[in-house]
């Protein structure tokens, strides 16, 4: 229902862990077994007091709601978070940057300035259950307005690297 009701809003549902960091969500996207929750493990015995003077805190780790507001999009925790269902709130962020995860032995990031991969790879992770014409014609445009409004990388990352998270937020 969630994401049926979210394509009507503008945006749609991503298989994705989210991230807020002074006011913007960072979001982590794949599907099971990409690494979301270990990210967010991570990124909270990083960035959380008294480990660093950032505060942040989580959205979710299994399914995030985009929607666009105004010219940006927002990121919206929901209640279907995986590992951290009890710390996870209903926040709301406007999106700074979206990853796209990878497991590897060396952590890198690369920017993904081709639209259509970025599309592509939007696709291949959004939950929708519908099969109706009209729905996923608009969910492709909510999903290509959104691929244009924000900036989109591939994180390649080595979970023992927790030096690389800082360049998340740079």
């Amino acid at each position: 229902m969630s994401s049926y009701l979210s394509i009507f809003e503008d945006g749609f549902l991503v298989h994705s862990a989210g991230f807020k960091i002074n006011n913007n969500a960072f979001l982590f996207i794949g599907k099971s077994g990409k690494g979301k929750s270990t990210i967010i493990k991570s990124l909270l015995e990083r960035y959380s007091p008294p480990n660093n003077t950032l505060s942040g805190s989580i959205l979710s780790d299994e399914l995030v709601i985009i929607k666009k507001g105004g010219k940006d999009f927002y990121a919206y925790g929901t209640p279907f978070s995986g590992e951290f269902f009890q710390i996870a709130k209903n926040y709301s962020a406007k999106t700074g940057k979206v990853f796209f995860l990878h497991k590897s032995p060396k952590s890198q990031i690369k920017s993904i300035k081709d639209s259509n991969k970025v599309i592509n790879l939007l696709l291949q992770n959004v939950v929708c259950c519908s099969k109706d014409k009209n729905l996923i014609e608009r969910l492709i445009a909510n999903i290509h307005g959104f691929s244009r409004a924000v900036e989109f990388y591939e994180f390649h990352w080595n979970i023992r690297d927790k030096k690389s998270l800082d360049k998340l937020f740079e």
